[in-house]
């Protein structure tokens, strides 16, 4: 019974070093590298109030803009509508 066993684990590891060795691998496709995708970006003014931003992101998300970050907070409010203004960077991909 040992002597059956041993011969069945000796098959299996050349089977397992043949198959490793030779490959029964299918042929790769070669891939065409994706082209780094084309954004165009927009900076836009946001006053913190709550209304006039949620206004402002839903036109922006209408057109497709994607928030990317905030630009600064140093820029002064210039609106007459109270509240801190900061620069904030949205961006799509280019028609």
């Amino acid at each position: 019974m040992k002597g059956k066993l041993l011969m069945v684990f000796q098959a299996g590891l050349v089977v397992g070093v043949v198959v490793t060795v030779v490959g029964w691998h299918p042929l790769a496709v070669a891939q065409k590298p994706e082209a780094a995708p084309r954004w165009e970006y927009k900076v836009t003014t946001f006053v913190a109030t709550d209304d006039l931003a949620t206004r402002q992101l839903n036109e922006l998300a209408g057109d497709r803009w994607e928030y990317v970050g905030l630009v600064g907070t140093a820029k002064p409010n210039t609106s007459t509508v109270p509240g801190h203004e900061a620069l904030v960077a949205f961006r799509r991909a280019k028609k």
